[in-house]
């Protein structure tokens, strides 16, 4: 059908087609050229994995890029059928004489999540104070600091009566987890082994 444009108009009456720089929007070519009607209506079944298409179409198959198509008719039926939550199969008759067969798979990325296996906390086991200054509690501390709170070069200074922890968050996007853990760690005053020590027996 003739574009409705041209009554006001001649240059809405035809439409450049030749290539000029990839990947650029030409709005000057927007509403030029002829015009087509189509539309399409989906009816979902009472049977919920099924629905049912109709549309109508107004490509001209004439200058396609495969070659003149044979077009019997401008209407297309489908089916398309929810196999599970993240695939479609879906079966239709185009163009009146050829059928298609599709697979449709989907996901949201929103709800994909890197699978990360971090060591747990370390429990909450206060220990007596006096242990605090004990050379093998202190190494043993500064090294879950370093690979259980994520603290790059941890250090451990007592000024008073105030104990003093530092050292940059490298390993968690939330500090608030580093901070839970380096609490824990320096409550745990035990000079004995520590069950969560990730290093497995190797040295820092």
């Amino acid at each position: 059908m003739s574009n409705p444009f041209c009554s006001y108009s001649d240059k809405f009456c035809s439409r450049d087609n030749s290539y000029k720089e990839a990947g650029s929007v030409d709005g000057s070519d927007m509403f030029h050229g002829p015009a087509s009607l189509f539309g399409g209506v989906e009816y979902q079944t009472p049977w919920q994995p099924l629905r049912l298409k109709l549309e109508y179409e107004g490509n001209n198959y004439q200058q396609d890029f495969a070659g003149k198509l044979e077009q019997k008719s401008k209407f297309n039926v489908g089916a398309i059928y929810r196999v599970t939550d993240w695939a479609d199969v879906n079966l239709s008759y185009e163009r009146g004489n050829t059928f298609m067969f599709g697979v449709t798979l989907r996901t949201n990325f929103n709800d994909l999540r890197p699978a990360y296996h971090d060591n747990s906390r370390p429990q909450y086991r206060p220990q007596p104070q006096d242990a605090i200054l004990q050379h093998s509690v202190v190494a043993n501390q500064l090294t879950l600091l370093k690979y259980n709170a994520g603290l790059a070069d941890p250090k451990i200074q007592v000024k008073g009566d105030t104990l003093y922890v530092t050292g940059e968050q490298v390993k968690y996007r939330d500090s608030r987890e580093g901070i839970v853990r380096a609490n824990r760690i320096v409550n745990e005053r035990s000079a004995g082994g520590d069950p969560h020590d990730p290093r497995d027996g190797k040295p820092p």
